[in-house]
């Protein structure tokens, strides 16, 4: 098999026991095996740590004192060493084909900084679906805005900036729209790569906070929009 370029995953966890095994063998199952999977573990309460630390050395385990799912990302971030980063919630899944169709448009177009493929939802069996999620969302495939879904050169989070921490629940939008402001070069790819399970305990049913912080995260956008328009000598 020649040299694969690593890529670098990176879970962070709090209190995941309940589905972070399924989701460690999504990852550990990829048809590519060049993978280098680091779990953040943000000071559980439950059996997360002892269930992580029971793969042994096909995963990387770190500890450390509660900073939020941002402040888990960013030590991840760190620590990896791969020539790609993603990252993958403590609940959600992968299709088996993610990384190595990510990983193939990376390698064949060293002009797009990060990819982003298409996701959907699943309800956990015997959940019944929150008031919060559109039954229509249960129908089809979206385009995944969403840090799962992506794959990026690591470098960018060198250039870029790690996680905004002081979003709690939309760190991933932050850097969505900061990146989109800058004009970081990326592409959609058709694939569906991300199954994100709804379970009832997921931060997007923190419906106001989710919503105070998207709203500022697009006033900062149209802001910079401006300022940018601005500046344009056209």
């Amino acid at each position: 098999m020649p040299n694969l370029p690593m890529v670098s995953v990176i879970i962070p966890v709090y209190n995941g026991a309940a589905h972070l095994r399924d989701t460690l063998d999504s990852l550990l199952a990829q048809e590519y095996p060049a993978l280098e999977v680091i779990v953040v573990d943000d000071q559980s309460t439950d059996t997360s740590l002892d269930l992580a630390r029971s793969y042994g050395d096909r995963l990387t385990v770190i500890t450390q004192a509660n900073q939020g799912v941002a402040g888990a990302r960013n030590t991840g971030i760190k620590r990896a060493t791969g020539k790609y980063l993603t990252f993958c919630d403590q609940d959600d899944l992968w299709s088996p084909g993610k990384t190595a169709t990510q990983v193939s448009y990376l390698e064949a177009h060293p002009e797009c900084a990060y990819v982003l493929s298409r996701m959907a939802f699943f309800l956990h069996p015997g959940v019944e679906r929150p008031s919060w999620l559109k039954p229509s969302l249960l129908e089809g495939d979206y385009p995944g805005y969403h840090l799962g879904a992506m794959l990026a050169r690591r470098e960018l989070f060198k250039t870029e900036g790690a996680l905004d921490a002081a979003h709690r629940y939309t760190d991933d939008v932050s850097w969505f729209f900061e990146a989109k402001d800058r004009g970081i070069p990326m592409r959609h790819l058709p694939e569906v790569v991300l199954f994100r399970r709804v379970h009832g305990g997921n931060n997007s049913a923190q419906v106001t906070s989710l919503h105070r912080e998207l709203l500022a995260i697009a006033k900062r956008s149209i802001a910079h929009q401006r300022r940018a328009a601005a500046a344009s000598p056209n």
